[in-house]
């Protein structure tokens, strides 16, 4: 072989590498990892609508960052005082260090001892005044007016939660284990 041809095999040698450098850099999906992602979507409560909306703009280069470690997802801070309807209130956690969860019974007494047991007033305040609650919490938490009780049956509670496009009062059971999103009140001032 001649020293040009070897030139021009070293030359196609070189090409080729380049083309398989841009291959491996190019993005490809197998039919199983489409799979496997449609499960994970699925399994993880997305639309088709929000799978759209991921694939709109630049939301999938900043999640990569995410993925790859360089960057992290910053959870808001929740305020630890509210104003709604001309009073405030401590927004309180009943956990403990290292608590995932508790029993209602449990709730009600740290509820008590925080001196944040309250009861239908300021639950009725909450509903009437609801779009005084910072957007921030919605959907974030639900207040626990442990001491607004069922009148047919002492064990279940009220709960004020966000529900669609506003904050709402529902019924929950004391048995339940109550956890981190769950919050409770105390007044800091009055009317």
């Amino acid at each position: 072989m001649g020293s040009s041809q070897r030139r021009n095999a070293i030359a196609r040698g070189d090409e080729l590498q380049r083309k398989e450098r841009v291959m491996e850099d190019k993005f490809t999906m197998s039919t199983g990892q489409a799979h496997k992602l449609a499960m994970a979507f699925g399994r993880n409560g997305w639309t088709n609508a929000d799978v759209k909306e991921l694939c709109g703009g630049d939301l999938l280069a900043q999640i990569l960052q995410v993925v790859r470690g360089e960057a992290e997802v910053k959870t808001p801070e929740l305020p630890t005082e509210i104003t709604v309807g001309g009073v405030t209130y401590e927004v309180l956690s009943f956990l403990r260090e290292g608590e995932t969860s508790v029993r209602g019974d449990v709730m009600v007494e740290r509820a008590k001892e925080m001196r944040a047991n309250l009861g239908e007033e300021d639950g009725q305040r909450f509903l009437e005044h609801w779009q005084d609650i910072p957007p921030v919490l919605d959907g974030e938490v639900e207040f626990i007016f442990t001491d607004w009780r069922k009148p047919d049956d002492r064990e279940g509670v009220v709960c004020v939660r966000w529900f669609g496009d506003r904050w709402v009062q529902s019924w929950d059971w004391l048995d339940l284990g109550w956890v981190n999103s769950c919050r409770v009140l105390r007044r800091k001032s009055v009317l």
